[in-house]
């Protein structure tokens, strides 16, 4: 519903239902960081996808209500899709070396495969957001003056991505070892 507000030019009620699901993503997060039993392996997955999916949407939607420049929507999807074949890869061959099949190494409860973010690319998904909050809080109250400060965080986060694609590349982020109590 966000992205076709977001690409009808209901940005109003975009910017706040995008706003609602960052808030709830963030609680959904806390909630399972800090309650006993709220964490699972396949939310572990789940939520990082569904975070890509919800940004590359968004930006989807701003390219195409012309919110967005295409060269930067590509970059950020070209890095998500990158990574999301990379992370297979990943765990197809750890989860062979352990003469397993990727369903039951990468979801098995004695010992899981994490694939875990990098701080650049926490920081990077944090400028993304800031950037789509920009864009969709400046198309849906004109009056603000944010035209400043949205081509600079478009470079910034155009940076921060290709940063962060070149640091999993190098640096590919998965730990497979028994689960600690």
């Amino acid at each position: 519903a966000i992205c076709y507000w977001v690409a009808s030019g209901a940005h109003e009620i975009a910017f706040y239902a995008f706003v609602a699901a960052g808030v709830s993503d963030a609680l959904d997060g806390w909630i399972a960081r800090n309650f006993q039993g709220q964490k699972s392996v396949l939310g572990s997955y789940l939520d990082p996808l569904s975070d890509k999916l919800l940004i590359n949407g968004i930006c989807i939607s701003c390219w195409v209500g012309g919110l967005l420049p295409q060269w930067l929507v590509g970059i950020f999807m070209f890095r998500d899709v990158g990574l999301v074949g990379l992370s297979y890869m990943i765990a197809q061959r750890e989860t062979s070396k352990m003469g397993q099949d990727l369903f039951k190494g990468t979801m098995s409860m004695d010992s899981p495969l994490e694939i875990k973010a990098s701080n650049l690319s926490k920081a990077n998904s944090f400028l993304q957001l800031i950037l789509l909050s920009s864009v969709l809080g400046s198309a849906a109250f004109p009056s603000l003056p944010m035209g400043t400060v949205i081509p600079p965080l478009m470079y910034l986060s155009a940076t921060t991505t290709v940063a962060s694609m070149v640091d999993y590349i190098v640096n590919p982020g998965y730990n497979h070892s028994p689960k600690s109590s």
